[in-house]
């Protein structure tokens, strides 16, 4: 299948954008972890990093489930046999549709870490 490395990427994407979320409602990522939305906003304090991924989470959830849908398009045209151009537009497409999610996910978390923790002028 041509585009099984792109569908393995966006699932390896999907799954990693879930996994940073479930874990950081759970409380498992802390402020100090090198995992999470790691901007100055957020590392102001605890409460900003809290804030900052409250906000940020729809908007991964929705990167993920955008990376789920594309690797499952990518499937359906390389197992139907559909135009390979269908599938050379739709794999570099989706990534910056979740590129896109996951900026926009920081930019709120930004926004939300500047409401509980202003800067120090």
């Amino acid at each position: 299948m041509h585009f099984f490395p792109a569908i393995l990427g966006y699932v390896v994407l999907a799954v990693t954008l879930g996994a940073v979320v479930v874990a950081q409602r759970s409380g498992a990522i802390r402020r100090d972890s090198v995992v999470g939305i790691r901007t100055q906003k957020t590392l102001r304090s605890d409460e900003a990093w809290d804030a900052g991924h409250q906000a940020a989470a729809p908007y991964l959830v929705g990167a993920a489930v955008v990376a789920v849908l594309v690797a499952a398009a990518l499937a359906v045209v390389g197992a139907t046999g559909a135009s390979q151009t269908v599938g050379d537009v739709v794999a570099p497409s989706g990534y910056l549709v979740v590129l896109a999610g996951v900026v926009i996910g920081a930019v709120a978390a930004g926004k939300a870490a500047d409401r509980v923790a202003p800067p120090v002028r």
